[in-house]
Protein backbone atom coordinates (compact mmCIF):
# COMPACT_ATOMS: atom_id res chain seq x y z
CA UNK A 1 0.00 0.00 0.00
CA UNK A 2 1.55 3.53 -0.23
CA UNK A 3 0.95 6.43 1.20
CA UNK A 4 1.78 10.01 1.00
CA UNK A 5 3.39 12.19 3.81
CA UNK A 6 3.66 15.58 4.13
CA UNK A 7 6.15 16.61 6.00
CA UNK A 8 7.77 20.37 6.88
CA UNK A 9 11.05 21.27 5.88
CA UNK A 10 13.23 20.82 8.67
CA UNK A 11 11.89 17.48 9.80
CA UNK A 12 12.42 16.05 5.75
CA UNK A 13 16.26 17.78 6.37
CA UNK A 14 16.59 15.88 9.59
CA UNK A 15 15.52 12.59 8.40
CA UNK A 16 17.81 12.87 4.52
CA UNK A 17 20.78 13.75 7.02
CA UNK A 18 19.85 10.23 9.18
CA UNK A 19 19.27 8.41 5.98
CA UNK A 20 22.59 9.57 4.55
CA UNK A 21 24.37 8.84 7.92
CA UNK A 22 23.26 5.17 7.67
CA UNK A 23 23.41 4.47 3.84
CA UNK A 24 19.49 4.31 3.55
CA UNK A 25 17.03 6.19 1.46
CA UNK A 26 14.42 8.43 3.01
CA UNK A 27 11.85 5.76 2.06
CA UNK A 28 13.61 2.71 4.10
CA UNK A 29 14.58 4.79 7.06
CA UNK A 30 11.03 6.18 7.67
CA UNK A 31 9.64 2.60 7.20
CA UNK A 32 11.89 1.60 10.09
CA UNK A 33 10.91 4.89 12.21
CA UNK A 34 7.65 3.82 11.80
CA UNK A 35 7.37 0.33 12.49
CA UNK A 36 9.53 0.93 15.53
CA UNK A 37 6.91 3.65 16.88
CA UNK A 38 4.03 0.92 15.52
CA UNK A 39 5.57 -1.94 17.62
CA UNK A 40 6.44 0.45 20.17
CA UNK A 41 2.83 1.86 20.89
CA UNK A 42 0.82 -1.46 20.35
CA UNK A 43 3.35 -3.71 22.57
CA UNK A 44 2.29 -0.60 25.49
CA UNK A 45 -1.51 -0.76 24.74
CA UNK A 46 -0.96 -4.65 25.35
CA UNK A 47 0.99 -4.15 28.27
CA UNK A 48 -1.15 -1.79 29.32
CA UNK A 49 -4.49 -3.91 29.07
CA UNK A 50 -2.62 -6.57 30.40
CA UNK A 51 -2.02 -4.53 33.60
CA UNK A 52 -5.31 -3.39 34.15
CA UNK A 53 -7.01 -6.96 33.77
CA UNK A 54 -5.11 -7.70 36.34
CA UNK A 55 -6.05 -4.33 38.32
CA UNK A 56 -9.84 -4.81 38.00
CA UNK A 57 -9.23 -8.70 39.18
CA UNK A 58 -7.77 -7.48 41.80
CA UNK A 59 -10.28 -4.75 42.90
CA UNK A 60 -13.09 -7.30 42.45
CA UNK A 61 -11.16 -9.53 44.77
CA UNK A 62 -11.04 -7.05 47.50
CA UNK A 63 -14.34 -6.48 47.78
CA UNK A 64 -15.21 -9.90 47.60
CA UNK A 65 -13.01 -11.92 49.57
CA UNK A 66 -9.96 -9.31 50.93
CA UNK A 67 -6.92 -9.26 49.52
CA UNK A 68 -3.17 -10.72 51.42
CA UNK A 69 -0.93 -8.20 52.00
CA UNK A 70 0.66 -9.28 48.72
CA UNK A 71 -2.26 -8.47 46.66
CA UNK A 72 -2.58 -5.17 48.27
CA UNK A 73 0.94 -4.31 47.34
CA UNK A 74 0.62 -5.62 43.61
CA UNK A 75 -3.24 -3.45 43.52
CA UNK A 76 -1.42 -0.19 44.88
CA UNK A 77 2.21 -0.65 41.94
CA UNK A 78 -1.00 -1.57 39.18
CA UNK A 79 -3.09 1.68 40.52
CA UNK A 80 -0.38 3.78 40.24
CA UNK A 81 0.43 3.17 36.98
CA UNK A 82 -2.72 3.69 36.05
CA UNK A 83 -3.23 6.94 37.25
CA UNK A 84 -0.15 7.60 35.22
CA UNK A 85 -2.06 6.28 32.14
CA UNK A 86 -4.77 8.16 32.70
CA UNK A 87 -3.05 11.24 33.69
CA UNK A 88 -1.44 10.90 30.15
CA UNK A 89 -4.35 10.90 28.47
CA UNK A 90 -6.22 14.05 30.34
CA UNK A 91 -2.92 15.97 29.14
CA UNK A 92 -3.56 14.85 26.01
CA UNK A 93 -7.34 16.13 25.97
CA UNK A 94 -6.21 19.31 27.79
CA UNK A 95 -4.19 20.18 24.70
CA UNK A 96 -6.82 18.86 22.30
CA UNK A 97 -9.30 21.48 24.37
CA UNK A 98 -6.47 23.90 24.13
CA UNK A 99 -6.31 23.80 19.98
CA UNK A 100 -9.93 23.79 20.14
CA UNK A 101 -10.61 26.95 22.06
CA UNK A 102 -7.94 28.52 19.96
CA UNK A 103 -10.05 27.79 17.03
CA UNK A 104 -13.42 29.01 17.89
CA UNK A 105 -11.45 32.05 18.99
CA UNK A 106 -9.82 32.99 16.01
CA UNK A 107 -13.29 32.30 14.00
CA UNK A 108 -14.79 35.04 16.50
CA UNK A 109 -12.46 36.74 16.36
CA UNK A 110 -12.30 36.97 12.41
CA UNK A 111 -16.19 37.15 12.44
CA UNK A 112 -16.49 40.04 15.24
CA UNK A 113 -13.29 42.13 13.39
CA UNK A 114 -12.73 40.87 9.80
CA UNK A 115 -16.47 41.59 9.42
CA UNK A 116 -16.39 45.03 11.08
CA UNK A 117 -13.23 45.74 8.96
CA UNK A 118 -13.70 44.56 5.24
CA UNK A 119 -17.51 43.72 4.88
CA UNK A 120 -20.79 44.33 6.48
CA UNK A 121 -22.10 42.10 8.97
CA UNK A 122 -24.65 39.32 7.73
CA UNK A 123 -28.26 40.15 8.82
CA UNK A 124 -28.70 36.20 9.23
CA UNK A 125 -27.23 34.21 11.31
CA UNK A 126 -23.51 33.08 11.51
CA UNK A 127 -22.81 29.47 11.25
CA UNK A 128 -19.57 27.85 10.91
CA UNK A 129 -18.53 24.25 10.67
CA UNK A 130 -14.97 22.72 11.40
CA UNK A 131 -13.11 19.52 12.19
CA UNK A 132 -10.44 19.42 15.09
CA UNK A 133 -8.58 16.43 16.86
CA UNK A 134 -11.73 13.64 16.13
CA UNK A 135 -14.52 16.14 17.08
CA UNK A 136 -16.51 17.94 14.50
CA UNK A 137 -17.89 21.24 16.16
CA UNK A 138 -20.69 23.98 15.13
CA UNK A 139 -20.56 27.56 15.56
CA UNK A 140 -23.75 29.16 15.62
CA UNK A 141 -23.61 33.37 16.35
CA UNK A 142 -27.19 34.50 16.83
Amino acid sequence: MAISITLDDDLATQLQLQATALNLSIEELARQILGEAVATRHDHEAAWQVCNQRRIELIRKQFAEGLSPEESSELQQLQDQADQHVEHLDEQRLDDLKQLYTKAKRIVLRFLFGAALSTPRPQSNYYSRFSSCGYEFILVML
